[in-house]
């Protein structure tokens, strides 16, 4: 062979590996599409295999959806389910700057609407909140919060007497109390 049909070759195989046709992307990149297809089809199966590859939850395809955004968009709550459970951020916004909860809005899907409400208040939860949802006081929150018990350090101070003034119950203060007892700052 000539010293141009070797360059030539070896331009060939050089564009060949680029494309990916003998090593072809990783199975956790085919998942970016994969993975939205499959929350768009409320496919369980599919996500759990795209995660099981090391796919990335919030990955977002050429158009800027996450499998998320395709979920909702679909109404696919038990797909919406598992992706915020595997850790998909609520917030991620597409290429128009909406979140999954704004295309479930926009469609009409009343239960993927609901979910993703419920995952928005629960990301936004802060440590004080998430606490007395953990002993079942978050009834209290806003007591607290207007008396300005914004943090748990702030609520370790208080006495009964000064959760009284808040308006929480005796046997809140006791549960309060208690609870914070044996908090542990893992919440």
């Amino acid at each position: 062979m000539s010293f141009s049909t070797h360059i030539f070759l070896l331009l060939v195989l050089v564009n060949v590996c680029r494309a990916g046709w003998f090593f072809g992307p990783s199975a956790a990149e085919e998942c970016i599409e994969t993975g939205v297809v499959a929350a768009r089809d409320g496919d369980l199966k599919g996500i759990q295999s795209c995660l099981d590859v090391g796919w990335n939850v919030n990955a977002k395809n050429k158009n800027g959806w996450t499998a998320l955004h395709n979920a909702a968009s679909d109404g696919k709550v038990d797909a919406i389910a598992a992706l915020i459970k595997a850790g998909a951020d609520v917030n991620a916004k597409n290429k128009d700057g909406k979140t999954a909860l704004d295309l479930a809005t926009e469609y009409k899907q009343t239960d993927a609407i609901q979910l993703l409400s419920t995952a928005l208040k629960d990301a936004q939860a802060t440590p004080l909140s998430k606490f007395l949802k953990s002993i079942s006081f978050e009834k209290y929150f806003d007591y607290l919060v207007n008396c300005d018990y914004t943090t748990i350090s702030d609520l370790k101070e208080a006495s009964s007497a000064d959760l009284k003034e808040c308006g929480v119950s005796p046997k809140a203060r006791k549960g309060i109390i208690k609870g914070l007892k044996s908090y542990k700052d893992e919440l």
